[in-house]
């Protein structure tokens, strides 16, 4: 049976959209997540890369605090671990979500080749798969936050990193002067006990938190792990802080997962953070 005309046109027009959608860039996808949620986006260039920076509408004065989030590794592999994505950008807007309900001048750093600028001269592939926490991406990191902190007046930084995003955090903290806290959600703190839990290949070229000195004791450390997380599971945490103290103060959370149910919490947990900053 042969469709009517204005039929087979309105399928054709169906069939567009819908393939307009699914070839949308996921770095476009992230950058439109954080429009309707009302965050400004802005890039900053180092010596080597540009990284984009997405900021809350508190961020239009001088602060003495600033909250510094930093994202998880998005999406490094494809087909299952079999292919490199193109464009590593996360997939999940949480840690933009999470921002969006914290009242406090804040702003979220990306990485070097995420959101858009993967193809760029200095990019490789390495850079956001085996060496994504290498000296060259920490360091970049580093010199934006160190800029931000600078334009902002603030002399203070309250780092919070979800996932691979706490790895970063943990890493930035002794190089960041002003570093007052360090919050992990999910946080993977030590790569080589991560990987071998899970079957992968070593990271090499990254810098391990695990192996680095313990941080200065001025700097509170709160790492929160959901009881269900099977990606970074409470027995990472507690292993890493049974062997060398440096993983600080650990707190489970009932009825959360790698992914699900942080929303719920986290307006509990600025509170709580708040609280022991002494605000």
């Amino acid at each position: 049976m042969r469709l009517p005309k204005k039929v087979r046109n309105g399928f054709l027009v169906i069939a567009i959209q819908f393939s307009c959608i699914a070839c949308t860039p996921v770095w476009l996808k992230y950058d439109q997540a954080a429009k309707e949620l009302q965050l400004n986006r802005v890039v900053m260039t180092t010596a080597d890369f540009k990284i984009v920076v997405y900021q809350n509408p508190s961020l239009d004065s001088n602060h003495k605090r600033l909250h510094v989030y930093l994202d998880g590794d998005g999406s490094p592999w494809g087909r299952g671990g079999s292919m490199i994505n193109d464009d590593p950008t996360p997939r999940q807007h949480l840690v933009l979500q999470l921002m969006s309900l914290d009242p406090s001048p804040s702003v979220l750093i990306g990485r070097p080749c995420y959101h858009g600028f993967n193809r760029d001269p200095s990019c490789h592939p390495l850079l956001w798969t085996h060496a994504r926490y290498s000296e060259k991406v920490v360091s970049a990191i580093s010199t934006v936050l160190e800029s931000i902190l600078m334009e902002n007046n603030a002399s203070e930084a309250v780092l919070i990193g979800y996932s691979g995003g706490g790895t970063l955090a943990q890493l930035l903290a002794e190089r960041i002067l002003k570093t007052r806290a360090v919050i992990t959600l999910a946080g993977n703190l030590d790569l080589t006990a991560w990987a071998r839990l899970h079957g992968y290949s070593l990271l090499e070229g990254s810098l391990n938190p695990a192996e680095m000195s313990a941080l200065p004791g001025h700097i509170l450390q709160i790492h929160y792990i959901g009881r269900f997380d099977t990606n970074i599971p409470l027995s990472l945490a507690e292993s890493c802080l049974a062997s060398n103290k440096k993983c600080a103060e650990i707190r489970i959370l009932e009825g959360v997962d790698h992914y699900n149910g942080w929303l719920e919490q986290w307006p509990n947990i600025l509170i709580n953070i708040n609280k022991q900053l002494g605000i």
